[in-house]
């Protein structure tokens, strides 16, 4: 499906297509349920935009709510992190994010060795509503 659908792409950024299969139809039926209830869980924080991504794993937005910050429009997640260390940089948080944003952000765990590459996760479970981490 991937070589007829999206050869240069992610299926979260797939079209309908030319004459698409029924099969096909279906999946991107559900596409957007699953869009809407997934998040990028943070790893190195290399591939998540902190403005364009799902990468804050709480009930409500699962995006930050501050407004873009000028010069920061391209940043990764990772730019978040002290160098050379995997933690947060809460003094650099302070600077860029709003209040609210900040505690939502610091709440996500962030492994001091390196977690590897961020992936998807579905971000709800049926037990409790909440993030499931």
């Amino acid at each position: 499906m991937k070589a007829r659908y999206f050869p240069s792409s992610s299926i979260l950024n797939a079209g309908l297509g030319n004459n698409p299969s029924y099969v096909w139809r279906s999946i991107l039926a559900a596409k957007d349920l699953i869009c809407s209830g997934s998040v990028l869980k943070v790893g190195n924080g290399e591939d998540i935009s902190i403005w364009n991504d799902p990468w804050i794993p709480v009930y409500g937005s699962t995006r930050v709510q501050t407004s873009v910050v000028q010069g920061l429009e391209d940043a990764k997640v990772s730019n978040l992190f002290k160098t050379g260390l995997n933690e947060w940089d809460y003094d650099l948080l302070r600077d860029i994010f709003n209040q609210e944003d900040v505690e939502r952000i610091v709440k996500i765990p962030v492994a001091h060795t390196n977690q590897g590459a961020d992936k998807w996760i579905w971000s709800f479970s049926c037990s409790n509503g909440g993030a499931s981490f």
